[in-house]
Protein backbone atom coordinates (compact mmCIF):
# COMPACT_ATOMS: atom_id res chain seq x y z
CA UNK A 1 0.00 0.00 0.00
CA UNK A 2 2.83 2.41 0.85
CA UNK A 3 4.19 2.12 -2.69
CA UNK A 4 0.81 3.05 -4.19
CA UNK A 5 0.37 5.99 -1.83
CA UNK A 6 3.94 7.15 -2.53
CA UNK A 7 3.34 6.98 -6.28
CA UNK A 8 0.15 9.05 -5.96
CA UNK A 9 1.97 11.69 -3.92
CA UNK A 10 4.84 11.90 -6.43
CA UNK A 11 2.38 11.99 -9.33
CA UNK A 12 0.46 14.82 -7.65
CA UNK A 13 3.67 16.81 -7.18
CA UNK A 14 4.62 16.25 -10.82
CA UNK A 15 1.32 17.83 -11.88
CA UNK A 16 1.30 20.51 -9.15
CA UNK A 17 4.89 21.65 -8.74
CA UNK A 18 4.15 24.31 -6.10
CA UNK A 19 1.79 22.18 -4.01
CA UNK A 20 2.27 22.07 -0.25
CA UNK A 21 -0.08 20.68 2.37
CA UNK A 22 -0.44 18.97 5.74
CA UNK A 23 -1.06 15.27 6.24
CA UNK A 24 -4.80 15.93 6.44
CA UNK A 25 -4.79 17.99 3.24
CA UNK A 26 -2.74 15.38 1.41
CA UNK A 27 -5.20 12.68 2.45
CA UNK A 28 -8.10 14.80 1.20
CA UNK A 29 -6.68 16.29 -2.01
CA UNK A 30 -3.62 14.36 -3.22
CA UNK A 31 -4.81 10.75 -2.84
CA UNK A 32 -7.17 9.33 -5.47
CA UNK A 33 -9.78 7.74 -3.20
CA UNK A 34 -11.37 6.11 -6.23
CA UNK A 35 -8.31 3.88 -6.54
CA UNK A 36 -7.28 3.17 -2.93
CA UNK A 37 -8.42 3.96 0.65
CA UNK A 38 -5.23 4.19 2.71
CA UNK A 39 -5.31 4.69 6.48
CA UNK A 40 -3.78 7.87 7.90
CA UNK A 41 -0.84 5.82 9.20
CA UNK A 42 -0.13 4.51 5.68
CA UNK A 43 -0.10 8.04 4.23
CA UNK A 44 2.19 9.22 7.06
CA UNK A 45 4.49 6.26 6.44
CA UNK A 46 4.66 7.03 2.71
CA UNK A 47 5.44 10.69 3.45
CA UNK A 48 8.21 9.69 5.87
CA UNK A 49 9.71 7.36 3.26
CA UNK A 50 9.57 10.04 0.54
CA UNK A 51 11.08 12.58 2.93
CA UNK A 52 13.98 10.25 3.74
CA UNK A 53 14.55 9.81 0.00
CA UNK A 54 14.59 13.60 -0.51
CA UNK A 55 11.53 13.55 -2.75
CA UNK A 56 9.42 15.39 -0.15
CA UNK A 57 10.56 18.34 1.96
CA UNK A 58 9.00 19.14 5.33
CA UNK A 59 8.48 22.34 7.28
CA UNK A 60 7.16 22.54 10.85
CA UNK A 61 4.33 25.06 11.19
CA UNK A 62 3.66 27.23 14.23
CA UNK A 63 0.60 25.17 15.14
CA UNK A 64 2.69 21.99 15.33
CA UNK A 65 1.53 20.56 11.99
CA UNK A 66 4.02 19.57 9.33
CA UNK A 67 3.81 20.99 5.82
CA UNK A 68 4.90 18.67 2.99
CA UNK A 69 6.09 19.89 -0.41
CA UNK A 70 8.30 18.99 -3.34
CA UNK A 71 11.73 17.85 -2.18
CA UNK A 72 15.21 18.64 -3.50
CA UNK A 73 15.69 15.29 -5.26
CA UNK A 74 12.91 15.83 -7.79
CA UNK A 75 14.56 17.11 -10.95
CA UNK A 76 13.57 20.15 -12.99
CA UNK A 77 11.06 18.14 -15.03
CA UNK A 78 9.32 16.91 -11.91
CA UNK A 79 10.54 13.35 -12.25
CA UNK A 80 12.11 11.70 -9.22
CA UNK A 81 15.50 10.14 -9.97
CA UNK A 82 13.90 6.75 -9.23
CA UNK A 83 10.31 5.71 -8.69
CA UNK A 84 9.38 5.50 -4.98
CA UNK A 85 9.28 2.04 -3.43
Amino acid sequence: MRRHVSEMIVDYLQRNRDAADTLEGIEQWWIDRGRIEPRTEEVAEALAHLSEAGLIATCKLGDGNTLYKRGPRMNACGEPPVRPE
